[in-house]
């Protein structure tokens, strides 16, 4: 496979899985917002913090307010990490691979940009844009699930599965520090919510069901910390996206740096205590984390991209 393919790929597998993470962040956060007490609700600009835009927000938004960000999020064409921007990445990453992917695939991505590129900037309003994320989502999933299901398991797919499991983890990673730090800030002044807080992360991440499913129904601080970061069973806890890419890197020749970044990886993981974390354990273990993704990604460029 020529290195310029495998890049295209690798970034539209990675823009795919964001557009999805951020309209299931800015679903829940929405969700979240309208179920809780006035008064113990967290600001709208959490969700720009999670994504680590702030300066970004701030350089190119006067005011920040819910309207401008959800327009930040969802509209704007020169944000990375804006739905829109990413679906329109996806969409030409795909293009100019569509030789080696299943020809549906092409024309679901081609859809779905027509339909972000049509609704996006009528869909800042709350009711509207409740539908415009319900509808994303679902479109998301369908042409995530088309090419699980047809893709040739070989270095293509591997390439789509390592971006999407990179994605996948730096968000994982990205709500834990942020939302789940501003809930244990919370601890000693809405005890009675801690429950709900945590299960709407859970919601953030698709996991409230299976977590129930495994742990039961009483949510709790610990729990769901191990439960997202531990569980080899979740397809997006930490342990398991790393655990993936492990095991599609093993058929990459050349892997033998990549392996041990993984390597440091599960150990960061293994060794996390989630008895009594506090935020300062939480910022600590994201940073070591992310730092490990980018020399991930570097190491891709490095061997597989960068030839």
């Amino acid at each position: 496979m020529l290195s310029s393919v495998a890049e295209r790929l690798y970034w539209m597998s990675r823009y795919l899985e964001r557009s999805e993470n951020v309209a299931r962040l800015i679903q829940s956060y929405n969700h979240l917002i309208f179920d809780i007490p006035i008064g113990a609700e967290p600001d709208w600009f959490i969700l720009i913090e999670v994504l680590d835009a702030y300066e970004t927000f701030d350089r190119v938004i006067s005011e920040r307010t819910e309207a401008n960000v959800h327009r930040f999020l969802i509209s704007r064409t020169t944000i990375s990490n804006s739905i829109a921007y990413s679906i329109n990445s996806a969409r030409e990453n795909a293009r100019t691979t569509r030789d080696v992917l299943p020809e549906d695939v092409w024309e679901q991505a081609n859809h779905l940009h027509i339909y972000a590129s049509e609704n996006a900037s009528k869909s800042i309003g709350r009711r509207s844009r409740i539908v415009f994320l319900e509808e994303i989502i679902k479109r998301l999933q369908a042409l995530n699930g088309l090419m699980e299901s047809s893709l040739l398991r070989d270095d293509a797919y591997r390439f789509i599965s390592i971006g999407r499991k990179i994605e996948r983890a730096d968000m994982t990673a990205r709500i834990l520090k942020v939302a789940g730090g501003d809930i244990i800030s919370r601890e000693n002044q809405h005890i009675d919510l801690q429950p709900f807080l945590w299960g709407a992360l859970l919601d953030a991440l698709y996991a409230k069901s299976a977590f129930r499913r495994i742990k039961g129904p009483v949510i709790s601080k610990e729990q769901t910390l191990d439960f997202v970061l531990n569980s080899t069973d979740f397809p997006r806890s930490i342990a398991y996206c790393i655990n993936d890419i492990d095991r599609e890197v093993a058929n990459l020749p050349e892997n033998s740096e990549l392996k041990k970044i993984l390597r440091k990886q599960k150990k960061i993981i293994n060794t996390y205590n989630v008895q009594n974390v506090g935020f300062e354990q939480i910022e600590r273990f994201n940073k070591e984390f992310q730092n490990n993704l980018i020399a991930m990604n570097k190491t891709l460029y490095k061997n597989w991209f960068d030839r």
